[in-house]
Order: structure tokens, then C-alpha cells, then sequence
């Protein structure tokens, strides 16, 4: 499947038109639900940028990940080794490693159903263990937690999923087999602009932008 990043453009007299790729959370919900032919939506925090603490015995690493709604891997098929990318997401204190930080955390044990300490705070069960991400992949991450537990911790989170003007996260898409990205472009160029009183006057424009350029996982 093509994968989309959802992004948008925004103007202004100063600096004229500029895109960028972080959005608003309720946008997640509007494309998933009132937009005929999405497949797959998911949001995102910046990932690979955000460090956390995974401790488990004796062993406490500090690495890069993310945190990502439930249907992330269905628009990107990373080769699951362990578990399922269906339901890998789905519950809230779950956790998905790459097949290296497994092995750093865990040894040869099987890190399934296991416990990672995570920024000691709760622990998160292993759901899923991933192939190493390559060294050119566009996206790096070492484990992704679901966004749900990000919104459940994170007050500010939860208050950016009905708020257009916090412009703070990723979100990514995929299409039902068969439907162009031409059909719907008319259907999202105005969800902001007609939802957020605050974002109008800096003519809010939402598209997609393919991700066939990125590297992502074509050197497993």
C-alpha cells in the first residue's frame, strides 16, 4: 500500500504559502471517519526524536522511539519477528521493540508478554518485537508505545485531541486499494479551514504527501 504523511500548507502576507507536517489531533478523527476511501490513519509524536528510559532487571537503557495509534504498522509493514501488527498497538501498556533493543533488554530470553519498565513510571508489556530499522530509513526508532498511553499520562495531549490549533503531531494514512489520491485531495484540502474558526485567516490547506521517496524498510 501507498503510504501518505498528512500534512499542511499555511499562508500568510509575510511569508506567503509554507507547508508543514505537524498537525492537529481532531484531523485524525475527521479522515478516518468522514472521508471516503481512507484505509488507515494513525497519529504520531515526532518519532525517533523522543528519548525515554526502558528498564528491565538490572539493565536500564535511554533510547530513541516514538509513540504511535493502533493502526501505524498496518500503513507500514515493518517485518514483524514476534507478535502481530494488527493488535501489537492496541492495548495501552504495551510496547513494541526492534529486534536489537529486545536483545539488549532481554538477552536470548523471549521478550513476548514480558515487562519493560518504562521512564519508570508504568510497565509496558511486550506486544511485538520488529527487524532492526536500516541505518538509511527516513524513520528511526528503537520501540514504539501506543499513542493512547502518551494521551492517557500527558494532559496536554489530551486536551490537543479536540484542539486545531496545537500543531504538534504527526499523522500518517493509507488508501483503500483502487482509490487515487486525486479523489479525495478535493474532499481534505479544507477540513481545517472549515473547522477552526482560530487556523482561517492563515488559509489552512490539508493534503498528502507520498511517502514513496522514503526510505523506510526496502533494505530488509
Amino acid at each position: 500500500t501507498q503510504s501518505y504523511q498528512v500534512e499542511m500548507s499555511l499562508t500568510t502576507q509575510h511569508n506567503g504559502t509554507t507547508s508543514q507536517t505537524s498537525v492537529a489531533l481532531p484531523l485524525e478523527e475527521v479522515l478516518k471517519k468522514e472521508i471516503p476511501g481512507v484505509q488507515y490513519v494513525a497519529e504520531s509524536d515526532n518519532i525517533g526524536k523522543m528519548n525515554h528510559d526502558l528498564l528491565v532487571g538490572d539493565k536500564k537503557l535511554y533510547l530513541q522511539g516514538g509513540a504511535a495509534g493502533p493502526d501505524f504498522f498496518k500503513i507500514f509493514q515493518y517485518p514483524f519477528i514476534k507478535g502481530n501488527a494488527n493488535s501489537a498497538l492496541k492495548e495501552i501498556y504495551s510496547i513494541v521493540l526492534t529486534e536489537s533493543t529486545a536483545k539488549a533488554l532481554f538477552g536470548n530470553a523471549d521478550p513476548m508478554e514480558k515487562t519493560v519498565r518504562f521512564d519508570n513510571e508504568h510497565g509496558m508489556t511486550v506486544t511485538g518485537v520488529i527487524r532492526d530499522i536500516p541505518a538509511n530509513a527516513t524513520m528511526q526508532f528503537n520501540f514504539l508505545t501506543p499513542f493512547a498511553y502518551s494521551e492517557a499520562t500527558q494532559g496536554w495531549i489530551r486536551d490537543g485531541r479536540t484542539k486545531w490549533t496545537y500543531n504538534s503531531f504527526s499523522i500518517y494514512a493509507s488508501l483503500q486499494p483502487g482509490v487515487s489520491y486525486s479523489a479525495i485531495a478535493l474532499k481534505i484540502k479544507d477540513i481545517v479551514n472549515k473547522r477552526s474558526p482560530e487556523m482561517r485567516s492563515l488559509k489552512p490547506e490539508v493534503f498528502m504527501h507520498p511517502l514513496k521517496d522514503w526510505h523506510l524498510y526496502n533494505d530488509f
